[in-house]
């Protein structure tokens, strides 16, 4: 196909090559450019060899559609499945899934050596797979701290003995002094 260009011709490849940092409508404008400026250099050759001028020849234009929206990457992988796999390392999915050389073939992984790891390997599994990252859970507040802490069996006991030595000590020594030994087992609870 790249022999009937003529010599002066960029080739497609190049065109339809879109740097990694465009958007999409950016992407798709450029594959467009390369459609319409292919298909104008296909008819223009093929008019050189039949006929010399395109105007002045009888057959009648001809339109061929060309699809270049190229295949997603790691299109064939269901990322549910293999989260699923990941997650529960279960080895049923992994034999559904046909083995170990299976997943690493369709990944475009080696066994031994992994990913290649250069630019564009890793922005097309960016593209496929989103970032490696979790999401980082809200941050909770000192109350909810406190809450959870007031679950636990043991706080609860010595909240409840001091409680009590509060109420004893109270009743014996009086309000000036008795809160002295279960206001401190509060405070050290606390």
């Amino acid at each position: 196909m790249l022999d009937m260009l003529p010599p002066g011709l960029v080739y497609i490849d190049v065109l339809l090559r879109a740097p990694e940092n465009l958007s999409k409508p950016n992407k798709r404008w450029q594959r467009a450019f390369a459609c319409i400026y292919y298909s104008r250099a296909f008819l223009l050759r093929s008019s050189e060899q039949k006929h010399g001028d395109w105007e002045k020849s009888s057959h009648p234009r001809s339109c061929t559609v060309l699809d270049i929206e190229p295949p997603l990457a790691f299109s064939s992988v269901d990322k549910n499945t293999l989260a699923e796999l990941t997650k529960q390392k279960d080895l049923k999915v992994l034999h559904k899934l046909g083995g170990v050389h299976a997943v690493a073939s369709v990944l475009e992984t080696d066994l031994e050596n992994g990913i290649r790891g250069d630019d564009e390997d890793l922005a097309k599994r960016h593209a496929a797979f989103g970032t490696n990252t979790y999401k980082k859970p809200p941050s909770q507040g000192f109350l909810h701290f406190i809450w959870e802490a007031s679950k636990d069996f043991t706080i609860l006991v010595l909240l409840f003995c001091a409680a009590l030595s509060l109420g004893f000590g109270i009743k014996q020594k009086g309000p000036k002094e008795g809160w002295y030994d279960g206001g401190s087992i509060f405070v050290a609870v606390f």
